[in-house]
């Protein structure tokens, strides 16, 4: 149990120490000869800070200001459910896929008036990533995932293998890659 008698000495030693740094201040600030240059570094330093902090806030606001807008025209279009030519579609799923998926020239993507059609080799840890990436694609209406499902990329190279020979023997058959 602290007594009064420490309470006091606690708070006695807490406003010597208050006062010994107020007075080491107050003589490093108001000297004669240098007190007059440190007051203005701290002024200069003070006014660059505020003035940076200024500059940043504005940036950021602005910036706060173009994600709104990006989202809101995003949720205008969604809600509008737009028909995007079949070519324009293609060519924006494409560009998805190459974030979740490491083989992206194994994947064929077509289009139908807003139904996107997978076909292809992709492993199978690469497709909750690809399907959750595609339907946010403005114009995709639905997704038909025919993707072959692998477990290694080993897989993936042999099933290329054997299709490529396969293509090489029905050049009919070839795939056609948009």
């Amino acid at each position: 149990m602290v007594t009064e008698r420490a309470k006091s000495k606690q708070g006695s030693l807490a406003s010597y120490g208050m006062g010994a740094i107020t007075g080491g201040l107050a003589i490093y600030f108001l000297d004669t000869r240098r007190g007059a240059a440190r007051r203005a570094l701290v002024r200069d330093k003070t006014f660059a800070g505020l003035r940076h902090a200024s500059i940043r806030l504005r940036k950021r606001s602005a910036d706060l200001q173009h994600r709104l807008n990006g989202a809101l025209y995003e949720l205008k279009a969604r809600l509008r459910r737009e028909q995007v030519d079949d070519d324009i579609l293609i060519e924006r799923v494409r560009a998805q896929i190459g974030r979740p998926v490491a083989h992206t020239s194994m994947i064929e993507v077509s289009a139908v008036k807003g139904r996107v059609v997978l076909r292809g080799a992709v492993l199978r840890s690469e497709i909750p990533g690809l399907i959750l990436s595609l339907s946010k694609v403005r114009g995709v209406h639905s997704i038909d995932n025919q993707l072959q499902r692998y477990d290694s990329e080993e897989e993936i190279s042999r099933a290329a293998g054997h299709r490529m020979h396969h293509v090489a023997e029905h050049p009919a058959h070839s795939p056609t890659l948009h």
